[in-house]
């Protein structure tokens, strides 16, 4: 019997609501998913007594610590634009020339008003000088000839990225999977395979500090709650769902704990000439149903002049009236069988 462990953190990928992968990260510090349900007592009668719990309430609540800065993630929990080519400051080292005039290889921006203010750093003198910039080039005023300084200035920096941390801060709503490795104790392999957490629909908190410490590294968290989510599979029957936990072994088949395997809809009476495509089921072991891989089925006709069927596509083609025996079976695990009688009129 194997005993199972879900085991260290997880990877991330969240993906926005036309499904582009929009964020990542494998280097959390950690990772976890919060699933709270309230409930309310319903009393009544003498005594006031226990007649029911009515449950309401459910609430999923993911919380993520990237460990590197990540724009990606603050992009999404502010709602916000991510911009490429942005005004910055920029620094350059200078040798000064006659006069202390020199030029810079940027160009120098206005960073507030009209005026190209620039500034100077001069070795070894605790002095910081500011200067005016016609196009790229300035004087200095108190660095002599052959004199290397730091120029500091504003200027456009192509390949520099911004997001903008608006008043009005709507987060962005995405769909979030976490992949976390799956441990088994009585293997000798240990990791076995994974798990995966499946929020559809998660609204981003909006909130996030960032603490910078000399003896720490900053991280980029995130968090937010499930939304509920309908799938869209025009069923009746659909119920909302906040999220999805999936267990993945790696050398796991479908047919391993299978039970048995079921034709849908039993005996089968055609009329000659026509098609049919048999349905299958595999029963498992925990009480779950499951639509095996079609190709991984075998099946057969034992009267092929009354009928043939595709061996591994299962598809019914009628030859003349009378009975046959449909049978399928896993072609890797052919101790498990379905039968069906087929009548064609």
């Amino acid at each position: 019997m194997a005993k199972y462990f879900v085991t260290s953190v997880a990877d991330v990928r969240l993906y926005d609501t036309s499904d582009n992968l929009v964020a990542t990260a494998k280097t959390l510090m950690d990772s976890s998913l919060e699933v709270t349900l309230s409930n309310t007592d319903v009393r009544g009668g003498k005594g006031n007594t226990l007649q029911y719990v009515l449950f309401n309430g459910a609430d999923l609540a993911l919380t993520l610590s990237e460990t590197q800065f990540s724009l990606d993630f603050l992009q999404q929990t502010l709602g916000a634009t991510l911009a490429t080519g942005v005004n910055v400051f920029s620094e350059e080292n200078v040798t000064l020339g006659a006069a202390g005039a020199a030029s810079v290889t940027g160009t120098p921006l206005a960073y507030q008003g009209s005026v190209l203010y620039g500034w100077i750093t001069h070795a070894g003198v605790d002095l910081v000088e500011r200067v005016v910039f016609t196009g790229q080039a300035f004087t200095s005023s108190v660095g002599a000839e052959n004199d290397i300084v730091c120029v500091r200035y504003y200027n456009l920096d192509a390949a520099a990225k911004q997001i903008t941390v608006n008043a009005n801060v709507i987060p962005n709503i995405v769909r979030a999977e976490m992949e976390v490795q799956l441990a088994d104790s009585t293997s000798s392999t240990n990791v076995v395979g994974k798990v995966v957490f499946t929020v559809p629909s998660l609204q981003l908190s909006g909130a996030f500090s960032m603490a910078m410490t000399p003896d720490g590294v900053s991280e980029t968290p995130l968090n937010g709650r499930a939304l509920s989510y309908t799938p869209s599979s025009g069923s009746c029957a659909n119920q909302s769902v906040l999220g999805y936990i999936t267990r993945v072994l790696t050398t796991a088949n479908w047919y391993d704990d299978i039970t048995a395997l079921a034709i849908v809809g039993g005996d089968l009476a055609l009329s000659h000439p026509t098609t049919s495509t048999v349905v299958v089921r595999a029963i498992h072991s925990d009480g779950s149903v499951s639509t095996p891989p079609v190709a991984q089925l075998t099946f057969a006709s034992a009267t092929v002049g009354t009928a043939t069927i595709t061996a591994n596509g299962g598809v019914i083609t009628t030859v003349a009236g009378g009975t046959s025996v449909i049978s399928v079976f896993p072609t890797a695990a052919t101790a498990y069988d379905a039968y069906m009688t087929l009548t064609v009129s």
